[in-house]
């Protein structure tokens, strides 16, 4: 809620006199006063200003100090300020409307009121009539009493009604104005409380935020001491350019000799396919030698039977043949596994 004060006519003329006096003021025009021995506009036989008493405490209330520093208390200052002489104009307003009915109800009173006529007889008629005759003398005694008091106007006299006229006329518009700028006045300190309470609002949020930065801060002052070990210790233990270079310099030359020493994949290719044509000669060779064992195992036993020699050494020869044919069958397989898996 942001309130421009530029665009509210009401205001235009109130920062030339913010610091006079409120006695110092025309409230109307809101000016400073140049003259303070103003004419009375009211000219009546009876007192409608109140006495020097209250007039004097008037102005002692509408005094305020120059070097008041908080503005609200000034503002509530002029606002009842301007409400005691709103309420004091309408007390001499309504002085002024009394004096106006007593004056037309005593015109009312003297202006003959005619009574309805009825059957009467001649006699009542005829008294009737001396009545009448006898209220119009009087009221034409009491008329001419009454022009004898009430002589006419002149001609100053007339212009100086006239004039007060005018300035009566005037006084009320000014009165309007006053109350509508009164009115504008009280919304616009509405508006500035309602813009407090905003600013108010908005002062807390800053504060818990600041708390919230505040904390944040002391938890890193904590730890810029414990950043500066780190830092010098980051310093101390890490290398310089020369140990750098050196240590770029063994590894490099560690890996040429690990990639000489290492196959290639096209030269790996090609060993793993002259290992697996040596496999599969070697799987031919155990066969043809299980083949010539069979046959030379066959023969061993025919000789043997035929000689007739002991048990006990045919079951040994027979024992070791067959052991000796079982591990070159494992070594088979186990070659042909791995070259399955290779592939």
């Amino acid at each position: 809620m942001e309130l421009e004060l530029a665009n509210i006519k009401s205001l235009e003329g109130l920062q030339d006199c913010a610091k006079l006096p409120l006695d110092e003021i025309d409230p109307i025009s809101r000016t400073s006063r140049c003259d303070r021995t103003l004419h009375e506009i009211f000219h009546v036989d009876e007192e409608v200003s109140f006495s020097q008493d209250e007039e004097e405490e008037m102005e002692i209330d509408l005094e305020l100090n120059e070097d008041v520093t908080d503005d609200e208390d000034r503002v509530e200052k002029m606002v009842s300020d301007i409400d005691c002489l709103i309420q004091k104009i309408e007390l001499m307003q309504m002085a002024i409307r009394s004096r106006q009915v007593k004056e037309s109800s005593d015109k009312v009173s003297e202006e003959s009121v005619e009574l309805p006529t009825e059957n009467l007889t001649k006699s009542q008629i005829k008294c009737e009539e001396l009545e009448n005759q006898k209220k119009e003398s009087e009221l034409k005694e009491k008329s001419a009493t009454k022009e004898s008091k009430f002589q006419p106007l002149s001609e100053q006299e007339f212009l100086e009604a006239r004039n007060l006229r005018q300035a009566h006329h005037v006084l009320q518009k000014q009165i309007d104005e006053l109350i509508c700028r009164y009115r504008k006045f009280r919304e616009i300190i509405q508006q500035l409380r309602g813009n407090i309470d905003c600013m108010e609002r908005n002062l807390t949020d800053l504060n818990s935020k600041a708390e919230d930065h505040l904390s944040w801060a002391q938890e890193v002052a904590k730890e810029i001491n414990v950043c500066k070990e780190r830092y010098t210790h980051l310093i101390q233990s890490k290398m310089s350019k020369k140990e750098a270079i050196k240590t770029e310099k063994v590894h490099a030359t560690r890996f040429a000799k690990f990639n000489t020493a290492y196959l290639k994949k096209n030269r790996l290719k090609c060993e793993i396919l002259e290992f697996c044509e040596e496999v599969n000669d070697l799987v031919v060779l155990m066969s043809e030698l299980q083949q010539e064992l069979k046959r030379n195992m066959s023969i061993f036993e025919e000789q043997r039977i035929s000689k007739l020699e002991g048990a006990t050494e045919f079951f040994i020869s027979i024992d070791e043949a067959s052991k000796l044919n079982n591990e070159f069958l494992a070594s088979g397989m186990k070659l042909k596994t791995d070259e399955n898996s290779k592939k």
